[in-house]
């Protein structure tokens, strides 16, 4: 069973639309559908966010969640102080909501 993860400003639960991505000083607004996790939705749009394992192991892309909510199914790469931090794995992050943001540019 995975973890679910909820902004301060979380947003009610429906089918996923869309995420916003912030990278490298940049937004981005891109369609993400049910059962995809932020990076695979981030790759689809030809966005490059960081990335080693893709296994939710290693931690590489971790972004803060900033609006939303997710759930993972690993999470091995987090600390107890990444969960305060609303910090999430996108290689493992499937939106709950219809619309997100996340940030990595705040980790």
């Amino acid at each position: 069973m995975g973890v679910k993860i909820a902004s301060s400003d979380s947003i009610e639960n429906g089918v996923p639309e869309s995420v916003t991505i912030r990278i490298n000083g940049q937004e981005h607004q891109v369609p993400c559908v049910e059962g995809q996790t932020i990076f695979n939705a981030a790759m689809r749009s030809k966005l490059e966010p960081p990335a080693s394992c893709v296994g939710g192991v290693c931690g590489t892309c971790m972004a803060k969640l900033v609006e939303g909510r997710v759930e993972m199914e690993n999470f091995d790469a987090m600390h107890d102080e990444d969960f305060k931090r609303k910090h999430v794995l996108t290689c493992q992050a499937v939106l709950l909501s219809k619309t997100a943001v996340v940030d990595y540019d705040a980790c």
